[in-house]
């Protein structure tokens, strides 16, 4: 019974799915890369057929255009990024100065005064809990500053790999024709057509993965944004966008960033602000928790629990990539065997009966 499945096809497509889960994670850049050549393949046809254009000239003139609109977009956010963090910076002095000390002293002596009339076993795990929250701040701002320096050394590493998606998604948008060829000079008839379904399937899974996460991040700044207007805070865009930020990053959500903003100008004196930064994380909360549902019941074709156990079991093996690469496993996972592709068969190796 098992020698009916030990066949050279079988052992190659084993070794394949084994190779494809080890270079993945590697592999991000020229995914990306390959996804935009098949993005960007529709205008290249269009220039072919319409303006008969050579398909290097087409590529070319494809590129450059993807290009600048990169630039721009780069330009544009990274300007606006920057001036706002240097007056951030610039600032920090005088935000310290302004300081209320003598309001947080005394918030102080009266939470001191009131445990004075507690029993001593309270007093005890009160102390355990603060000195366990000293703890997790120290742990906390120990990270942010690893991260921070981490983020610096890694900038040649994230420029190359830009260099790297560049390159190969001009390469790729070049070659699309020659690998659709190859593909159908190795693949039968039947195999093609199925991966035509998973690709279809695939890209709209895609699509709308992202498709999601743009519509939830969008809606996070803009009732961010108008929340911190009303609010009359400074550097509207910087936060705005830190907040979405670590609302994406996994575990987090905004609350761990609005949350001690608020416990913090309260206890500076500023109850207007802290207030405020508390009713606006309330509402973000049930916004997104109302948008949710059904903005993922039409992205994800996997349930709950499934995107679930496949992004724990992801960071369990490759680490925080494997949050992502997880459910995007099982996705396609699925679409193969919807379409069934597990039973692909080549041309070159017919199964002798």
């Amino acid at each position: 019974m098992i020698k009916k499945y030990v066949n050279k096809k079988n052992i190659l497509l084993a070794l394949a799915v084994i190779a494809i889960i080890y270079l993945l994670p590697m592999s991000v850049s020229l995914i990306l890369a390959f996804l935009t050549a098949l993005m960007l393949e529709p205008i290249i046809n269009l220039l072919i057929t319409r303006y008969k254009f050579k398909r290097i000239y087409s590529v070319t003139v494809t590129f450059v255009i993807f290009l600048v609109f990169l630039i721009i977009l780069g330009y544009v956010l990274v300007n606006v990024i920057i001036n706002q963090l240097i007056t951030v910076v610039k600032n920090i002095p005088f935000y310290i100065s302004n300081i209320n000390t003598d309001e947080i002293i005394a918030t102080f002596e009266k939470l001191e005064n009131y445990f004075e009339d507690l029993p001593s076993e309270v007093i005890s795990s009160i102390n355990n809990a603060l000195y366990s929250l000293q703890d997790l701040v120290i742990v906390f701002a120990k990270n942010i500053t690893e991260g921070t320096f981490g983020f610096v050394s890694s900038i040649p590493e994230l420029l190359l790999e830009l260099i790297v998606y560049l390159v190969a998604a001009f390469l790729f948008m070049n070659e699309v024709p020659d690998i659709k060829r190859k593909l159908k000079e190795i693949l039968e008839d039947s195999t093609i057509e199925k991966v035509k379904i998973v690709t279809t399937q695939l890209k709209k899974i895609f699509v709308g993965f992202f498709k999601a996460q743009l519509v939830l991040s969008g809606v996070t700044f803009i009732i961010t944004y108008i929340g911190l207007w009303i609010l009359d805070v400074n550097y509207l865009i910087v936060l705005s966008l830190l907040i979405v930020l670590v609302d994406l990053l996994p575990i987090l959500g905004t609350g761990s960033f609005i949350v001690p903003w608020a416990v913090f100008v309260l206890i500076n004196g500023n109850t207007k602000l802290g207030v405020g930064l508390l009713i606006l994380f309330v509402l973000i909360t049930v916004i997104r928790k109302i948008i949710e549902p059904k903005v993922y019941s039409t992205s994800f074709g996997i349930s709950a629990l499934a995107s679930l156990i496949s992004m724990y079991l992801g960071f369990k093996i490759i680490g925080i990539v494997g949050l992502l690469v997880g459910p995007l496993v099982v996705i396609m996972y699925d679409s193969l065997s919807k379409a069934g592709v597990i039973n692909l068969s080549f041309k070159s190796d017919k199964v002798e009966e």
